[in-house]
């Protein structure tokens, strides 16, 4: 009977038996696993769908230099075993860290938008008689959901565009019909200052990205620690270690100096008013907010 090599040797020359010459090499990459490493069924498989789409190559960069194919074969075989292995392992441990708590609790936390990238969904638009009593007071809404008094929308105003980087269109509309405000006008300013804030709110998500990168790379090397025996790679992996702690505290500090929030300045531009309104209306706000919100101390006992 004919040698896998006399026939490859041929197909190189001629093309002839390319797709028997594939079917025979599969079959010899499927079993090699299951052989050589004791691996089920599912493993053997997918170990065979990750090697099958390289067969062709294999048998293209074939040279005859005295070895048979079969030995080429299986000193491929055994680097692309090598390397699976390494993954699926590598594949496991995220899987086993993913399910921490910890991370969990991280994923959660990014997708209700806290970092700052999209708006929530609108808490303005609620109907205003549904709103704490200390909140219609503090801006002196009336029965009929309209701010009257000037130095009351002035507040109101204020403290809206405070967060102008999180209100929605429904949210600047309800501001502008509370306020008695021109929704156009109203709705240019919110614009301004959102387009002001892109910059950080660029800076933020990368440096989050950072930041979680840093901490699903620190739980992996902790759990690679535990299991590691070798001294040597050990201590490898403390120092790889120390390297992510770093870039998670420098990543972590980074976050906590961007402000989204527009500036005091930059909301007396928009609303045509000296920064010092803008200063004592914030000031006179949280003074106001402190005497119907007291903490109440005993909560946190």
């Amino acid at each position: 009977m004919e040698s896998l090599t006399s026939r490859i040797l041929r197909y190189q020359q001629t093309g002839a038996e390319r797709e028997a010459i594939v079917r025979d090499v599969a079959r010899r990459v499927y079993e090699y696993p299951r052989r050589k490493c004791r691996w089920d069924e599912e493993v053997s498989s997918e170990f065979f769908a990750r090697v099958f789409p390289k067969i062709q190559g294999m048998i293209e960069r074939f040279k005859d230099v005295g070895r048979p194919f079969e030995s080429y074969l299986a000193s491929m075989l055994l680097f692309q075993v090598r390397t699976f292995a390494h993954e699926r392992r590598k594949r496991e441990l995220e899987w086993e860290v993913s399910a921490d708590p910890m991370i969990c609790g991280m994923e959660l936390a990014e997708s209700d938008g806290s970092s700052g990238a999209s708006p929530p969904p609108s808490s303005v638009c609620r109907p205003w008689e549904d709103l704490d009593p200390a909140v219609r007071e503090i801006f002196e809404v009336e029965a009929d959901g309209i701010i009257r008094l000037l130095p009351a929308k002035r507040r109101f105003l204020v403290a809206c565009l405070k967060s102008a980087h999180l209100l929605s269109d429904g949210d600047v509309a309800a501001i502008a019909r509370i306020a008695g405000r021109d929704e156009a006008a109203l709705h240019a300013g919110v614009q301004k200052l959102r387009a002001r804030s892109l910059d950080r709110s660029a800076r933020l998500a990368r440096f989050t990205e950072r930041r979680n990168r840093a901490f699903s790379e620190l739980r992996l090397t902790d759990a690679r620690i535990v299991r590691e025996i070798d001294p040597q790679r050990r201590r490898e992996l403390e120092e790889r270690r120390s390297r992510y702690m770093a870039t998670l505290r420098s990543s972590q500090d980074m976050i906590a100096r961007i402000r989204l929030a527009p500036s005091h300045r930059q909301i007396a531009d928009v609303l045509g008013i000296p920064k010092a309104s803008v200063d004592s209306t914030i000031h006179r706000l949280k003074r106001r907010a402190v005497a119907f919100y007291a903490p109440r101390h005993e909560e946190y006992a």
